[in-house]
């Protein structure tokens, strides 16, 4: 909302406390304008932070690579497993 208005300056009441301690001196900062910035900037080292450790993704990225989708379904597996196994040269039951 403050972008389609045009304002730079952060109004008093926010406050972003997940965005970590050390960002709180600045985006509680009396300079309401130098308070907007950190809190732009602190938010895109969040989002960063968020898309490297997997926590956010874009759905239709060709890289996004789920968790889920790192793993084989138990059916898959049943069906592959002894393939796999024979191509590390590995016996399939211990």
């Amino acid at each position: 909302a403050l972008y389609l208005k045009g304002s730079r300056k952060l109004p008093v009441e926010v406050v972003a406390p997940s965005l970590g301690m050390i960002w709180q001196v600045s985006i509680s900062s009396p300079d309401r304008e130098r308070a907007f910035q950190a809190l732009e900037v602190a938010t895109l080292f969040a989002l960063r932070r968020a898309v490297r450790n997997g926590s956010v993704w874009i759905e239709h990225s060709l890289s996004f690579r789920g968790r889920a989708r790192l793993f084989f379904t138990d059916e898959r597996w049943q069906a592959e497993s002894k393939k796999h196994y024979a191509r590390l040269s590995l016996p399939s039951k211990a």
